[in-house]
């Protein structure tokens, strides 16, 4: 679903030119509304130094482990590329799926022996024959031995030769990084914002402008901003985010796979009704807009004009 977007102006740096579709809710975990809102520099750079952080986060990885099941696109397009532990007899060793398969990264430990993925030892041991000066007819007779190797089972391919081909066993989320930053949900927040105050999001407010600076700098002034990171019960495959507006000041939610939830404070700014709430179902993609308190002011809040599916 897009949100129509009327004006030529970066609601970041303010400046005019045409502007890119950003999803409010990043791409990257299913994430479908999007507005057009952004020039290209700036989206680019927040994609680069705010988004890529989503991947990181382990309580987001875990999310989408526990759901992948039931939003098997959004856990393929997520999970592609993260590290995992895998373990064996061989002890505990670092690699990434790819389509499905475990594949262990390369290395060196400190015995001086090389670990490698299956294929690339193979490659390996072949190169190193070849460097001895080993016919082809013997190199062939030594891969071959390799190939029918067991496995956990220590062979001697060559004086001075030996390889392993280590089972894994089991396999598990390497979850070593850092929670997600404030700076991505204050973006998420910010953009929702723009979407309800539509033209006055240009305003060069010392409230309004201090936000768009803390989204290159990381500021961390709570008289500007201030988020919370919580939890809800379960998971469940639904992203949400919603606006309440004046009490006593806008407060954003956005509630992550069901079950992350964070609510950022906006700490100086108050927005009139009519507000919002949008959900996206990920296993069907569904989304939805709904009031939430229509008012009876008839001043400076934005209706959302919405391109697609409304319900």
């Amino acid at each position: 679903m897009e949100v129509r977007w009327p004006h030529n102006r970066c609601i970041i740096c303010l400046q005019e030119g045409n502007l890119t579709a950003e999803h409010i809710i990043p791409a990257q975990i299913g994430g479908k509304l999007s507005v057009p809102v952004l020039c290209k520099p700036c989206n680019d750079r927040l994609g680069y130094q705010v988004e890529a952080a989503v991947k990181s986060d382990p309580a987001i990885r875990c999310a989408v482990e526990h759901l992948k099941e039931e939003i098997p696109d959004v856990a393929k397009q997520f999970l592609e590329g993260q590290t995992y532990l895998g373990s064996g007899e061989g002890g505990l060793v670092r690699g990434k799926v790819k389509d499905g398969t475990f594949r262990v990264n390369a290395g060196r430990k400190q015995d001086g022996s090389i670990i490698q993925p299956t294929p690339d030892g193979r490659d390996h041991v072949s190169k190193v024959l070849q460097k001895r000066g080993v016919d082809q007819e013997d190199r062939e007779t030594i891969l071959q031995q390799f190939d029918q190797a067991p496995e956990n089972q220590r062979i001697e391919l060559a004086p001075g030769l030996a390889a392993i081909k280590w089972r894994i066993d089991t396999i598990e989320p390497a979850l070593g990084g850092p929670r997600l930053p404030e700076r991505v949900l204050l973006k998420i927040a910010y953009e929702f914002v723009a979407c309800h105050l539509g033209a006055k999001v240009y305003e060069q407010s010392a409230q309004l402008t201090d936000i768009r600076r803390a989204l290159f700098e990381q500021s961390a002034d709570t008289h500007i901003y201030s988020v919370e990171y919580l939890t809800t019960r379960k998971y469940a495959p639904i992203h949400r985010i919603a606006l309440a507006g004046m009490s006593p000041h806008v407060v954003v939610t956005i509630c992550l796979f069901g079950w992350l939830l964070f609510r950022v404070h906006f700490q100086r700014i108050a927005i009139p009704p009519p507000n919002y709430r949008y959900s996206c179902n990920l296993d069907n993609g569904e989304e939805f807009f709904e009031v939430l308190n229509e008012g009876s002011y008839s001043g400076c809040g934005a209706n959302l004009s919405l391109c697609g599916n409304k319900t």
